[in-house]
């Protein structure tokens, strides 16, 4: 019964994305991100962003926590938590306790033979929010990213601070140029 559930609300994620942006279609939305299903809140939030629902704000934060619970069980992958962060991020969230817990976030999910780290796109974009909220730890941090064990979260930082184009993230990115080994 709850794969039936969850396909059919993935799949009326999928009709939202056709319709039209109203208040009926941004509240069923808005509804949908309260799914247990990670697959089913992942591209909820971000039609939530292409949209622009500020409103959904909440609904996003309490998501983000639930699918922190047991993450190797209800967040395999990071499926929903990644795009949430990113869409908080569109709609200008400033939750920097959410942000520093995403950017601090390792998630062993099991693999054929060891664990592997799944969140390295979520810490990545976490990274890039604390950038966008100017947190005052927020280029500390990614100097911490930028020597993640994982390429993916690398690259993201690499890519945050270069879209940031201040000077000190140019100093950073130059730094770090001069040592290819990193």
């Amino acid at each position: 019964a709850s794969d039936v559930y969850k396909r059919q609300a993935l799949s009326r994620v999928k009709e939202l994305e056709a319709e039209e942006s109203t208040e009926a279609t941004h509240n069923e939305l808005i509804a949908l991100l309260d799914h247990r299903s990670n697959h089913v809140v992942g591209p909820a939030a971000e039609l939530t962003g292409e949209w622009e629902l500020e409103a959904a704000i909440p609904s996003l934060e309490k998501a983000f926590y639930h699918f922190l619970e047991n993450p190797t069980k209800t967040d395999p992958g990071c499926v929903a938590k990644r795009p949430i962060v990113e869409t908080l991020t569109k709609l200008g969230c400033a939750n920097a306790e959410l942000f520093l817990t995403g950017v601090r976030t390792i998630q062993l999910d099991p693999m054929w033979g060891k664990p592997e780290d799944t969140a390295a796109g979520l810490r990545g974009v976490s990274g890039r929010a604390l950038l966008s909220i100017r947190h005052p730890e927020a280029m500390l941090i990614h100097a911490d990213l930028l020597m993640d064990t994982k390429i993916e979260t690398r690259r993201i930082a690499i890519d945050s601070l270069a879209e940031l184009g201040t000077s000190d993230a140019e100093l950073m990115l130059r730094t770090l140029a001069n040592f290819p080994e990193c």
